[in-house]
């Protein structure tokens, strides 16, 4: 057994011994998967860390979870993707084809908008604007019951553009000079919005509310997906709309629409008989309908004889929750 083995293992025990909650391993791929089902299964016997493998080979997901990763980089599927979408270079249709790809180890791939290798959300090279945030981030993050690595100033739509010595204007932020963001210097160290630009306020309410929405409602925690686009043809634009469900059959629902695209989008949104069976809905049930946004509610009905109807803003999304009532009472 080769020598470095035992002092990355001592190394690996020595940050883990300082409480440190997981590692983010970079390019594990580029490690033979026989040391880390050598060194991972010893770590966590004696401390309660988690390990997250950056990993690009599709293919070898299976080989790398096998060896002991908890999590692994969804990068080269649901990222690539979502990005693609953004910009539309893809239609919206395509985030459900990348979830599916993965449906196997769905709960274990780690979904991202950013991070330090990728350009910022916001800069040129990406969206080139915060609007599209909105919807990005909420298609994605609510999707699933799988972890969502959030890049730190992201919550401010912090485009990266910068001069930074070694990095420069490239989108990205420097992980090479010691280099401090404006964004981060007008939140300050009480994460206060009083210095913040309006633009920037928002944009941190918005990810205070939806980053917050899966602790109140379990269905958005661990319910199950069903991707609707593919059922849909007149009146919905499935090139720059995406609606999907998340649901505890036979108990509550959250139907989840967004826009891509600069325009308001008028949506009659169809759900068939099928899926009404797979949710475990039965059409024309007296439903409660809850505005997870506004907080608005209301009685209502779904049924398979009409489209749901509704208009989404431009960048705009909707989150509905429904759940039983009670018609006796």
């Amino acid at each position: 057994m080769p020598n470095t083995w035992h002092r990355m293992y001592e190394i690996l025990c020595f940050w883990a011994s300082k409480g440190i909650d997981g590692f983010r391993c970079d390019m594990a791929e580029m490690v033979p998967p026989q040391f880390w089902a050598w060194a991972l299964p010893q770590v966590k016997a004696n401390y309660p860390v988690f390990f997250l493998a950056e990993i690009y080979q599709a293919h070898r997901y299976q080989e790398y979870l096998s060896a002991g990763f908890d999590y692994l980089y969804d990068k080269v599927g649901v990222y690539d993707t979502l990005k693609s979408i953004v910009r539309g270079e893809q239609s919206a249709d395509a985030f459900d084809m990348a979830r599916l790809a993965t449906r196997e180890y769905q709960e274990k791939m780690c979904y991202f908008l950013e991070n330090h290798d990728e350009q910022r959300f916001a800069s040129p090279f990406y969206a080139g604007q915060t609007k599209s945030l909105y919807p990005a981030l909420t298609a994605l993050y609510l999707s699933g019951s799988n972890p969502y690595l959030h890049y730190f100033a992201g919550e401010l739509g912090e485009p990266g553009m910068d001069e930074e010595g070694f990095s420069g204007r490239d989108g990205r932020t420097t992980i090479f000079d010691y280099w401090s963001m404006a964004s981060l210097q007008r939140l300050g160290i009480d994460f206060g919005a009083e210095h913040l630009h309006q633009d920037e306020s928002l944009l941190l309410d918005f990810h205070r509310q939806i980053l917050t929405l899966p602790e109140k409602y379990s269905v958005l925690d661990s319910g199950q997906y069903y991707g609707l686009n593919y059922l849909q043809t007149q009146a919905y634009d499935r090139h720059r709309v995406l609606s999907y469900l998340r649901y505890e059959k036979g108990k509550e629902w959250v139907l989840i629409s967004v826009n891509f695209s600069s325009e308001a989008k008028p949506t009659s949104l169809q759900i068939s008989e099928a899926v009404f069976s797979e949710i475990g809905l039965k059409p024309n049930e007296a439903l409660k309908q809850t505005n997870l946004l506004s907080g608005a509610s209301q009685i209502s009905t779904l049924t398979n004889y009409a489209p749901y109807e509704f208009v989404l803003p431009p960048y705009g999304i909707s989150i509905i929750h429904f759940n039983l009532i009670d018609t006796d009472k």
